[in-house]
């Protein structure tokens, strides 16, 4: 077991100090030696004591503006020591046992790229709640328990990567510095959302990633409260602002899924043909899922264009996508035929999943 490596973490705060502290807290509470990782904090603010706090814990604060997400992840990562990376939202927390989990993850394997663990719920006080809120994923994962994907991958594996939930939450990711150092330019410059998909497939496109871990072991506090539930709730009242919110929203995650889709089809690697076309499929089902929403609410939407789509989309879909590509269609078909009526439901549910 190697026992060099070093992990760096990520937090990442834009506009929000109410559960920052709480964050940087269970950074510093591991059960991991202090002296295998470091806290980088980046931030779009300043203050004097959560500022103190990081210095305190001879840790980075890094003030930023009003960059793309992509780049703050950039500016962490140039940043960093560490061998691994690990992310943690400002309004998440780590279990006292998550780098000590990942530090023996890494250890146990280089051919180890990319990791992603099971979560709990809390509210804003911190206390563990029992939710419906995206319950599929952690009861796949609880099912079938700690699993590894080698590559290449294969179709039943990007099922059970997409069942897992595997890049949901960045709070839950930890990557390989080197997957990542590759492609630092286009997040810097392309990724304005879906951080965590672009990670994801980071480690899918890499050749330092060999193998993927989905653990189910529940190292991640996922926080549920008001800001993060839904971001689109403070404009309910008013529908036409509330589109704008959602059309804005869809179209970043659809140029920033478009740019990863871009890095996959420039990759040419005879030895992983057969899982590049895996993987180029799994992000076209991301994308053309981001495209079919985004028609929802597009002005320049025409049924031409939503039917095609809805068509593409369909394709790019996996066996255990079923359910998914009926609603996909069935969507569509009732866009074409009612168009305002299909928009205002979508909105309304949109907005409050």
């Amino acid at each position: 077991m190697d026992r060099t490596l070093f992990i760096s973490v990520i937090v990442t705060a834009f506009n929000r100090k109410e559960f920052l502290l709480s964050a940087i807290y269970s950074v510093l509470n591991q059960t991991l030696d202090k002296s295998k990782y470091e806290i980088i904090v980046l931030k779009n603010f300043q203050d004097e004591k959560i500022d103190g706090i990081i210095k305190g814990m001879n840790g980075v604060s890094l003030r930023l503006g009003t960059e793309i997400i992509g780049s703050y992840l950039f500016a962490g990562i140039e940043r960093s020591s560490g061998d691994i990376i690990v992310f943690l939202d400002d309004d998440d927390e780590f279990m006292k046992d998550k780098l000590q989990t990942i530090y023996e993850v890494f250890s146990s394997s280089p051919e180890i790229g990319y990791y992603h663990n099971d979560r709990i719920i809390i509210d804003a006080s911190g206390n563990e709640i029992l939710t419906s809120f995206r319950r599929f994923e952690t009861d796949f994962i609880q099912k079938t328990g700690h699993f590894i994907v080698e590559k290449p991958v294969t179709e039943k594996y990007a099922n059970m990567l997409f069942n897992a939930g595997a890049y949901g939450y960045m709070s839950s990711i930890a990557v390989k510095k080197s997957v990542v150092v590759p492609l630092l330019t286009q997040l810097k410059t392309s990724i304005a959302s879906v951080q965590d998909i672009f990670f994801f497939y980071c480690a899918l496109l890499s050749t330092e990633c060999r193998i993927i871990a989905v653990d189910s072991k529940k190292l991640t506090k996922y926080r549920l409260h008001p800001a993060n539930v839904s971001q689109f709730s403070y404009a309910i009242d008013n529908q036409t602002e509330l589109e704008k919110k959602i059309f804005e929203f869809l179209l970043r995650e659809k140029k920033s899924l478009d740019a990863i889709m871009e890095i996959a089809t420039g990759r040419e690697n005879m030895e992983q043909e057969k899982s590049l076309k895996v993987v180029r499929k799994m992000i076209g089902y991301d994308l053309y899922l981001r495209k079919v929403n985004l028609n929802m609410v597009d002005p320049s939407s025409n049924r031409r264009r939503v039917i095609s789509d809805a068509i593409t989309f369909f394709r790019y879909s996996f066996r255990s996508r079923f359910i998914g590509q009926v609603n996909i269609v069935v969507r569509s078909v009732l866009w074409v035929i009612f168009p305002n009526t299909t928009k205002r439901i979508f909105v309304k549910r949109f907005a409050k999943r």
